[in-house]
């Protein structure tokens, strides 16, 4: 059934092997040759069988091969060969993958927003990205500020500009950012190699989580130090 399949899938998914991807979508695929051949319906793929091997791609920073899967699932779901499409895991998984590659990282941001800006224009309600979606997001653009560097040819503001613009979008799509968010954004000010004024940005993100009442952990005091003594001696 569906059912043993999936746990197959799982079980190659979380086998921790470089190949563990491959070797589940080769059960994905052995499930859908089964089903549309009429051999054996009862094994016919779900969007549950999808987001495992599409998570699995993730994990494994292959998010082109994610995404395509995320494509053909909802071909699928077209083609009426599943019953459910794409759902938040989904999108969510291949905006993460993004963020899973260590190079290029403006281009992977780039790539990234493309898979979130997709969900909004949907209009589907169901797809309305959440706040683990958005936070996903502004975390690529995050490592374009921290890992980027001169060869990225991206300005030294434009990545943390971005960040605090996404910020202030899911704010007004009434996504409330957590603390997870903000500790994102101000990881990426404390950690960029560029040189830029820190100060500034860093009393707008604290102003922000006053304004929401969202209280820092220790990581967050940590770091806006780290941002403050960084202020006092480039000065």
């Amino acid at each position: 059934s569906v059912w043993v399949y999936s746990s197959v899938l799982k079980t190659w998914a979380k086998s921790g092997r470089r190949d563990a991807p491959e070797k589940a979508q080769s059960v994905l695929d052995r499930m859908n040759d089964l089903y549309i051949s009429g051999r054996n319906p009862s094994v016919r793929p779900n969007n549950i069988s999808y987001n495992i091997v599409i998570d699995s791609f993730a994990k494994a920073g292959k998010p082109k091969e994610a995404e395509a899967l995320l494509r053909e699932l909802s071909e699928s779901y077209e083609a009426r060969l599943v019953e459910k499409g794409p759902n938040l895991i989904s999108y969510t998984s291949v905006i993460t993958a993004y963020g899973r590659i260590k190079n290029k990282y403006w281009i992977q941001a780039n790539k990234a927003e493309a898979v979130l800006r997709e969900m909004q224009k949907l209009g589907d309600p169901s797809l309305r990205p959440e706040i683990i979606a958005w936070t996903a997001l502004i975390d690529v653009y995050a490592k374009a500020c921290i890992f980027g560097g001169e060869k990225s040819h991206v300005p030294p503001m434009e990545c943390l500009e971005r960040c605090m613009d996404l910020l202030d979008e899911m704010i007004k799509e009434n996504v409330e950012p957590n603390i997870v968010t903000y500790n994102t954004v101000i990881k990426a000010m404390a950690f960029s190699k560029h040189e830029f004024d820190r100060e500034k940005y860093r009393d707008r993100v604290v102003a922000l989580m006053k304004g929401r009442g969202v209280e820092p952990q220790k990581y967050t005091i940590s770091v806006l130090s780290k941002i403050m003594t960084s202020e006092q001696q480039r000065k």
